[in-house]
């Protein structure tokens, strides 16, 4: 009898062994070994963020083909995206954003954050231009709540220089919500470089702002069948040309687009 148990016992540790190998890459950030793209200097940027609940759309459907349709349609060359999965049983274990990457031509970074043996869920990063230095950070939660986080990453803007990207999804519960913005504010306040934080903040508040010297821009984006609420933001110190939703069916939230200025 114990001979079996001990059979069972290290058959399981090679299983969980093995499991925990072929889903390194959902536990560390990872970044496309594809080079930007050279492009002309820029005098304007285009900026999605995008929660695309793992792919599934208001039709009960998961269609990645969708969401890469509206990221390629919206010209943004820069996106954040969130509740992104990697290797999840319930999206066929696809790693989400390297084949939405690849479908663009783009690079990109992943930062996970609630992880299990199979597969995680998280946070993306992609762009065509320049992708650099790429971190995760786990933002502060509680006792019982879902583990959420910052990725961050160095985008060289051609002709002007680098910034810093950043996409983050905010817990829903505001004790959590409230810790995490104080902890955006203290790391906020380290970067020495322009910056953009983008993402959805699960609030409808125009007042969390990040920093004083921040702009703060939002549009109705959720639901996406009949939006109601701005969860979805763009705060940085970049003057702001135009912001706007684009109608899509691809997700429970829809794509929040913003236009910014680069000044010399």
């Amino acid at each position: 009898m114990r001979y079996k148990i001990m059979i069972v016992i290290i058959i399981l540790v090679v299983l969980i062994t093995y499991l925990y190998y072929i889903n390194y890459e959902a536990r560390t950030v990872v970044v496309s070994s594809q080079a930007g793209r050279r492009e002309p200097a820029m005098k304007k940027v285009k900026v999605m963020t995008y929660n695309i609940h793992h792919g599934v759309g208001n039709d009960r459907k998961l269609n990645l083909g969708r969401i890469s349709k509206t990221i390629e349609e919206s010209g943004a060359v820069i996106i954040g995206l969130n509740e992104v999965d990697n290797k999840m049983p319930r999206t066929d274990f696809i790693n989400q954003s390297r084949f939405l990457a690849e479908r663009l031509g783009m690079n990109y970074a992943y930062g996970p954050n609630l992880k299990t043996i199979i597969g995680s869920y998280g946070n993306a990063i992609l762009t065509s231009l320049p992708l650099s230095n790429v971190k995760n950070y786990p933002l502060p939660t509680g006792l019982g709540g879902e583990p959420r986080g910052l990725l961050e990453a160095d985008v060289l803007l051609p002709g002007w220089g680098k910034i810093k990207v950043l996409s983050t999804h905010l817990s829903t519960e505001q004790v959590y919500k409230d810790r995490q913005i104080r902890w955006l504010r203290r790391h906020i306040a380290k970067i020495d470089v322009p910056y953009i934080l983008i993402g959805d903040f699960n609030s409808d508040l125009e007042t969390e702002k990040i920093t004083e010297t921040a702009s703060i821009v939002s549009e109705k984006t959720y639901p996406s069948f009949s939006p109601e609420k701005k969860l979805d933001k763009f705060i940085s110190s970049f003057q702001v040309e135009k912001s706007y939703t684009l109608p899509t069916e691809g997700s429970d939230h829809l794509p929040l687009v913003i236009e910014f200025i680069l000044e010399n």
